[in-house]
């Protein structure tokens, strides 16, 4: 019991150092500008705001930012880290690519691409943008799925549950025809 103690006193100790040292100008506000651009990136994401994931794009957002536990990882969630306490485990996380696939938004999953997103990047639970489109029951899906598989999606790529894209477009059967159609081309 003392030892959780001392991490909690240890905790607030050091967020209260960051607290005044970011009052006093301490902390590198290039890292606020980009933190900024990345929640705004994976807002404008799921908001299906395509010009404004442009221009935080083009304002160099990372367009691989992943989103953890409804905000992105922040100066809150190190001081936890630096006393033991991993944030990040247990949650789950997206990035604005997979929004994208999930809500079939092509020319917006086409930008971020374009931007260097990462295709097989992974979420909390193991899945990809891939699995994100192959469930989604949105028009565009499927050639969200095929844009994907183009830029490289790994076809055979499995959840923390074991599940691939292929086994959960089977309730979809555009989808499904649009993964087995990228299985084809490979």
């Amino acid at each position: 019991m003392a030892g959780n103690s001392n991490k909690s006193q240890a905790y607030g100790l050091f967020c209260l150092l960051l607290i005044i040292g970011g009052a006093m100008g301490w902390t590198g506000y290039t890292h606020r500008q980009q933190d900024v651009r990345n929640t705004g990136l994976i807002d404008a994401a799921a908001r299906n705001d395509l010009p404004k994931v442009v221009a935080l794009l083009a304002e160099g957002a990372n367009p691989n930012a992943m989103w953890r536990n409804k905000k992105p990882y922040s100066w809150q969630d190190f001081c936890k880290q630096m006393v033991g306490i991993d944030p990040r485990a247990g949650e789950g996380g997206h990035t604005a690519l997979m929004l994208a696939a999930q809500d079939g938004q092509l020319p917006l999953a086409k930008a971020l691409i374009d931007s260097g997103a990462n295709v097989n990047m992974r979420d909390g639970e193991g899945s990809t943008a891939l699995h994100w489109a192959a469930r989604s029951t949105k028009p565009d899906s499927g050639a969200i799925i095929l844009l994907l598989a183009a830029n490289r999606a790994d076809l055979k790529a499995k959840s923390m549950d074991g599940k691939t894209a292929v086994d959960l477009a089977a309730r979809n059967p555009k989808n499904l025809e649009a993964l087995q159609q990228a299985v084809k081309g490979k």
